[in-house]
């Protein structure tokens, strides 16, 4: 995960050759970390319950730890969901690489989510935009796109993300859990 803050086009070519398998540990560690970071620090703000009483219902274990797992299993949705739109889109473009590269790219790309966790508050705003480089860099290093090809490749997941945000924040709270 180091490398892709260091040189992320040198890790895309070297995952290039690598099955997906090798790709999802990379994911799972990236959604826990910044799962359980961003929830351990909402839970010391819910511990405080005069100040946040919004976030009362954190203050239990057992629920921040039902969130993180909702959150994890929510990451990987949203990444396999990432990688079959980059996958379509590149098709359309005239690439014919198979399904496997687009979803290494989505699963390496969700790395910044690690730092994310660690970095209180701030960390939720940075993480998508660093995935979205590293969305495009994958496409341009695993698919050999030009810069505008991987740029349409990488902004249609986005927008189907913002559209299906918007969607669900007009639904209201109540429909944001996958579990009831």
């Amino acid at each position: 995960m180091i490398g892709l803050i260091r040189s992320p086009e040198e890790i895309f070519r070297q995952v290039r050759s690598r099955e997906v398998m090798d790709a999802v540990p990379v994911l799972l560690v990236s959604l826990a970390v910044f799962a359980f970071g961003s929830l351990f620090f909402l839970g010391m703000m819910a511990s405080d319950a005069s100040a946040y009483p919004y976030l009362s219902g954190l203050a239990n274990m057992g629920t921040l730890i039902f969130v993180s797992v909702e959150m994890i299993i929510f990451g990987t949705v949203c990444a396999a969901l990432t990688g079959v739109l980059l996958h379509f889109v590149s098709y359309y473009e005239g690439f014919d690489e198979d399904i496997g590269q687009a979803l290494k790219v989505a699963a390496y790309s969700a790395a910044p989510y690690a730092v994310g966790g660690l970095i209180p508050f701030l960390g939720i705003i940075i993480a998508p935009f660093w995935s979205i480089y590293l969305q495009y860099t994958g496409m341009r290093e695993t698919y050999y796109m030009e810069s505008d090809q991987a740029s349409v490749a990488v902004l249609v997941p986005a927008a189907v993300f913002v559209v299906l945000f918007i969607i669900m924040t007009m639904l209201g709270a109540d429909n944001f859990s996958i579990f009831g």
